[in-house]
């Protein structure tokens, strides 16, 4: 009887395993999906478009910086967008599932340009851009080419960087000559001192939606941000320009990313798919002001939208993501963090 007893045990365990892989693999959409994006990174009808054609209920919620990605349960979202800076540590924390790429036959219009080899198995590229300056030439000279402005103190109480601790640990190594990552203890303490330095000059370490409100009405003229952000400013204020300093900035892809044991995995990929529709992109694209990594939505917007997202040389940039950062390095970058912060 215990042999009888062990072996239906066995069978009702096999039998519910497989329901549940069936279930979370099988080719039926499921009646929500739920997706965790910056704010206001989709287009102006993305979201409703996509629930009216496949009726599916969009769940979506926002943040404000990246890195709350690593310091919270995600478990409760299906689909994030996340960048190559923190998708490595995403992946070896056991964060995010690998993409069924037979659901998704629209990855043939992403750029090879966006697609980083090491994350290609567990990230569905979506925007690139960079990292930068941007300036009010009202009270900045136009000619400015140097992160310079964020250390000078005649600019104290005008200026504001990212809060963003790669960001922020990043532009200061380069400002000083160092890699864009990293590498030693040394530099780690060299990138310090200029850190502290500059931290009483600053409003503050600021989201993206803060330092761009805040750079359109003035109150800010120098700042660290995305050259996203710094577009849409532009469009408010003429003064603004963006500029990828002499000393180097950064270049970044965001990405989706599919969270470990979500239920909705199919869903989640029919909904990348539907997004990188050409027309689909294009819209978000064109919303965004910013470069997709869909190679026939921006075809699809033409010459003239080019010409108005061109912008500085790209020669001076680096890849997060080209770096192994250790873990020494990264425990001192978060000590440094809390520093700059506190």
């Amino acid at each position: 009887m215990k042999k009888v007893l062990f072996g239906v045990g066995i069978a009702i365990v096999f039998i519910l395993a497989t329901s549940f892989f069936f279930f979370k693999n099988s080719h039926v959409l499921s009646s929500e999906l739920n997706v965790y994006n910056w704010e206001d990174y989709f287009g102006e009808n993305t979201i409703a478009d996509f629930e009216k054609e496949f009726g599916v209920k969009v769940n979506l919620y926002t943040y404000k910086d990246e890195e709350v990605l690593l310091g919270e349960n995600l478990g409760k979202y299906d689909l994030v967008v996340a960048s190559d800076v923190i998708i490595g540590d995403m992946i070896n924390s056991g964060l995010i599932e690998k993409i069924d790429k037979s659901n998704i036959p629209n990855l043939k219009y992403i750029d090879a340009k966006c697609v980083k080899e090491k994350f290609k198995d567990y990230a569905v590229p979506y925007f690139w851009g960079t990292t930068g300056l941007a300036i009010n030439t009202k009270y900045i000279s136009e000619d400015t080419d140097s992160w310079d402005v964020l250390w000078d103190y005649r600019n104290k109480g005008k200026i504001a960087v990212l809060n963003n601790p790669d960001e922020v640990i990043g532009m200061t190594a380069r400002y000083i000559g160092l890699p864009l990552v990293p590498q030693t203890i040394s530099q780690i303490k060299d990138i310090e001192k200029f850190a502290l330095l500059q931290k009483p000059l600053l409003v503050g370490y600021m989201s993206i939606e803060e330092i761009q409100d805040l750079l359109i009405s003035e109150e800010l003229w120098a700042v660290h941000t995305y050259d996203g952000a710094a577009r849409q400013a532009m469009i408010e204020n003429k003064n603004i320009k963006y500029i990828i300093p002499r000393e180097g900035g950064s270049e970044w892809v965001d990405n989706f990313v599919i969270i470990r044991n979500s239920p909705n995995q199919y869903t989640a990929e029919v909904f990348i798919n539907y997004i990188l529709r050409p027309e689909v992109s294009s819209s978000i694209a064109e919303y965004q002001i910013s470069y997709s990594c869909n190679k026939d939505a921006m075809e699809l917007l033409g010459e003239d939208f080019l010409e108005k997202i061109s912008g500085p040389s790209l020669r001076f940039l680096e890849y997060f993501s080209d770096y192994e950062e250790k873990k020494e390095i990264t425990e001192l970058k978060a000590e440094l963090w809390e520093k700059l912060i506190k």
